[in-house]
């Protein structure tokens, strides 16, 4: 009953998506890049293996369509794949956020939400968070630098179905998103 399959970064998949592409020809299998995987910064906790290579390899054979987040991403994967990509940018969906209602606190509220492949991206704001925490009020979705666990709100992952209400309910004034400059970012 499905349209189509939509996947992304399991090395393991390579195997499976191949079987089942054999099994269900006629369904599209649309593999995800968000991240320059194979090109990871060097400060990253993310360090892929030869067998998580031969993985994604396998499952992007196997794809009917590729999706990247950027046209460089798109750029990226052609030079490794020799394949086209759709572009389909990270983005909100307006209609899906309600409106914020304002909020009684007087601390501004920050937000930054992510996962721990994001350790070196947070490194870079751990002093500011230090300085300001009595300021403001941090909150980390997903994950948070150790550094700064004790002071700041640390909201666990939440199951991808419940990740905009969960959102939501931070009620955040202020979202941020920093980046470590590398290829990629």
């Amino acid at each position: 009953g499905f349209d189509a399959v939509f996947t992304q970064r399991e090395p393991h998949h390579g195997l499976y998506l191949r079987k089942w592409r054999r099994a269900f020809p006629d369904i599209p299998l649309i593999y995800d890049f968000d991240d320059l995987l194979w090109q990871p910064n060097p400060a990253s906790p993310f360090k892929p293996t030869r067998h998580y290579f031969q993985g994604i390899d396998r499952a992007v054979k196997a794809a009917t369509a590729i999706t990247v987040s950027t046209e460089a991403m798109a750029r990226e994967v052609y030079f490794r794949y020799k394949r086209r990509s759709i572009v389909v940018p990270n983005m909100m969906i307006e209609e899906e956020l309600r409106p914020i209602n304002p909020r009684t606190n007087e601390r501004l509220r920050v937000l930054w939400t992510g996962s721990v492949t994001h350790q070196a991206d947070l490194k870079q704001i751990v002093p500011v968070v230090l300085q300001t925490a009595h300021k403001y009020e941090w909150v980390f979705f997903g994950d948070a630098p150790d550094a700064i666990r004790s002071i700041v709100d640390v909201r666990p992952q939440v199951p991808f179905r419940d990740y905009l209400q969960s959102l939501d309910d931070i009620q955040a004034d202020v979202g941020i998103a920093p980046l470590i400059t590398d290829r990629f970012n």
